[in-house]
C-alpha cells in the first residue's frame, strides 16, 4: 500500500472590511496632492480616521475637505473608517484640483461601513479612471444627484443592495452601466 502525502498551505481567510476604501493612482510627479472633497463626521461620533496609504494616518474632528501630500507616485489604498455618514469626493463647482486632478485619479471605491449613508450629489464627478464601485454591508442608502456623472470606465451590473433613495441622474455619461441591481426590498422605495 503506498501512501500519498501533499504538501498543503492554509491561508487565514481575509478579514471582513467594515470600512471605506478608495484606491487612487497619482502619476504626475509635479501633482502629488490627493485630497476628499467633503466628509461629514456621524452625529455623535467625536472622529474618524483616514489612513491615506502610504503609512501616514490622519484623526479628522470636524466636518469638512481634507487632503494629503504624497512623497512619491504610486497607487495607494485611502481607508476611511465607519465614523462618517456622507462622502464627497469631487463636485461640479470644485476648484480644479478635485474636478480634474483628484477625480481622476480615483480607480477604485469599495465601501462596507455601516454607517456610511450618502454619497453626495457630484461624488464622482469626472472619475474617469473609477472603473470599481463595490457597495456592500448595508452602507450607503443614498445616491444624490450626478453621483457618477462622466465615469465611462464603470462597466456592467452595479450592485446597491441597500440604496433606498437614487436620484433620476446618478449615472449621467456612463454609457457602459448595463444594470443597476437592488435588493428586492428596496425596489419598491426607489
Amino acid at each position: 500500500m503506498h501512501i500519498i502525502t501533499k504538501k498543503v498551505t492554509l491561508k487565514p481567510a481575509p478579514e471582513p472590511i467594515t470600512d471605506t476604501r478608495i484606491k487612487v493612482r497619482l502619476d504626475d510627479p509635479n501633482s502629488l496632492t490627493w485630497g476628499l472633497y467633503s466628509l461629514t463626521i456621524t452625529q455623535g461620533t467625536s472622529k474618524a480616521v483616514i489612513d491615506w496609504g502610504d503609512g501616514i494616518s490622519e484623526e479628522v474632528t470636524e466636518s469638512g475637505s481634507r487632503t494629503h501630500d504624497y512623497a512619491r507616485t504610486g497607487v495607494y489604498e485611502v481607508r476611511i473608517s465607519n465614523d462618517i455618514s456622507e462622502l464627497r469626493l469631487s463636485a461640479k463647482n470644485a476648484t480644479s484640483e478635485f474636478r480634474e486632478i483628484y477625480a481622476k485619479a480615483i480607480l477604485e471605491f469599495h465601501t462596507a461601513a455601516t454607517q456610511l449613508e450618502v454619497l453626495g450629489m457630484n461624488c464622482f464627478y469626472d472619475a474617469e479612471n473609477l472603473s470599481l464601485f463595490k457597495c456592500e454591508g448595508g452602507a450607503v442608502r443614498e445616491i444624490r444627484l450626478n453621483a457618477f456623472g462622466l465615469c465611462p470606465k464603470l462597466e456592467g451590473v452595479l450592485k446597491l443592495p441597500d440604496v433606498v433613495k437614487l436620484a433620476s441622474t446618478s449615472f449621467p455619461d456612463c454609457p457602459n452601466i448595463t444594470e443597476l441591481r437592488f435588493s428586492t426590498a428596496n425596489k419598491a422605495t426607489i
